[in-house]
């Protein structure tokens, strides 16, 4: 059986003459965007789904790591302690050990009839000379003339003078106070 159209082409549906029916081009555009949009918010839901349930994760590992992550913030804060007090042990020894040879020289350098009776070292601000105040009594005043000569002789003792001299006259005994400075060099 045949089937004749006697309408003219145009007329004609494409239906008819076998062709595909063809959409208006803002339809098409507007449902691949659609559909690409769609697909763009799934993923973003999988996305935020999946990074809820990681940061939940991760909250309860920190959470069972607090005791240990307490416990060595305890020891890192007992190991600061630790190091000041090792460093402010250090820093003492050290300042012995710098005025140990200052001590004897001293010592070495009293006449026979002098003996001191007290030294005090004060350093202002760090950098700065140690200052050095030595208090002392002698039987005769020429000691402590051979005294601060012998004082004035060390190559780390600066500005050696007599502050003050007294003469006790119950005892016939002279008072002393040397001021001097100690270079750097000297330590």
């Amino acid at each position: 059986m045949y089937k004749v159209n006697l309408l003219p082409p145009e007329l004609v549906s494409r239906a008819e003459l076998g062709e595909a029916p063809r959409r208006p081009p803002v339809i098409v555009v507007f449902v691949c965007v659609a559909g690409l949009l769609c697909l763009v918010y799934i993923g973003f839901a999988f996305y935020i789904y999946s990074a809820r349930a990681k940061v939940t994760e991760i909250k309860h590992e920190l959470a069972a790591l607090e005791p240990e992550i307490q416990q060595v913030e305890a020891l890192q804060s007992k190991t600061a302690l630790l190091k000041n007090r090792a460093a402010a042990w250090r820093q003492i020894t050290e300042n012995r050990k710098t005025y140990y040879h200052f001590f004897k020289d001293l010592n070495r350098l009293l006449p026979v009839d002098m003996w001191l009776m007290s030294v005090d070292m004060a350093q202002p601000k760090v950098g700065d000379p140690v200052h050095v105040v030595i208090e002392g009594a002698t039987g005769s005043l020429a000691s402590v003339g051979v005294y601060i000569n012998n004082l004035s002789g060390l190559p780390y003792l600066n500005g050696v003078t007599l502050k003050e001299l007294k003469q006790e006259t119950p005892v016939a005994v002279t008072v002393f106070t040397v001021d001097a400075y100690i270079s750097d060099g000297g330590r």
